[in-house]
């Protein structure tokens, strides 16, 4: 098919982009791909980082809790975007013990994976997910290709390096209930804090056991600080 027809083709076959009010981008493409490929529904920052011609091959999937997305030691072949739910890296030590090495709620996971041979470690579900897989090998080429795309990976990086280091940072404080009050006004919505999952995986996040992290939320709620309305704790002071 020649250039000019081929252009005017894929103009036909291909709806536009369409913005809902929850801010999310559906792109329709079903007469140019398979139906792995069909009604891709994929959020606004994902649609501003990829190149359209990536975000065609992408595809998306769910997780329900519990779900393993990868295991250590197999080659990876997708970079995984999450959407909603929580999926976390997991090591587990030599006495069985379980090392969390990053959780994601809005966004990639294992971005290290992308230039490794083997997973170093497994990809759980914690809770019901859903997710944009990315073609690693596609991935690859694009940013080879595309200077500007590269650009807004590095970004993307850089960010997540820095909410990497605000963990670390919050991991080192001494006390429960200091990490609780910098997990509540770094990780929150205005004055809200949503609790993802259950205050386990919340007690998880912070390196406490689930007893004292209820334990601290009580004396602050006791205090005046908080006040928890189910999944929401609201920040007073």
């Amino acid at each position: 098919m020649q250039p000019a027809r081929r252009s005017e083709y894929l103009k036909r076959m291909a709806k536009p982009l369409i913005i809902n009010k929850n801010d999310i981008v559906t792109l329709n493409i079903t007469s140019l791909y398979d139906n792995n490929h069909m009604d891709l529904t994929t959020p606004s920052e994902l649609m501003e980082l990829l190149p359209p011609g990536l975000v065609a091959l992408c595809q998306e999937d769910t997780a329900a809790k519990g779900t393993r997305l990868f295991t250590e030691g197999k080659a990876p072949t997708w970079m995984f975007y999450v959407t909603a739910g929580e999926i976390a890296l997991i090591r587990n030590g030599v006495d069985g013990e379980t090392a969390f090495l990053q959780r994601q709620r809005r966004g990639f996971v294992a971005e290290a994976s992308l230039l490794s041979e083997r997973y170093h470690c497994n990809a759980d579900a914690l809770v019901n997910s859903s997710l944009i897989k990315v073609p690693i090998p596609a991935l690859k080429d694009w940013l080879g290709k595309d200077a500007q795309f590269s650009l807004r990976w590095i970004k993307m990086l850089s960010a997540e390096v820095r909410r990497i280091r605000m963990q670390n940072e919050r991991l080192a404080l001494p006390t429960i209930r200091a990490r609780i009050l910098h997990l509540l006004n770094t990780g929150n919505q205005g004055t809200v804090f949503q609790v993802q999952g259950s205050l386990k995986l919340m007690a998880q996040e912070l390196a406490v056991s689930h007893e004292a992290l209820y334990r601290g939320l009580a004396a602050l709620e006791k205090e005046g600080k908080i006040i928890r309305q189910d999944q929401l704790i609201r920040i007073l002071d």
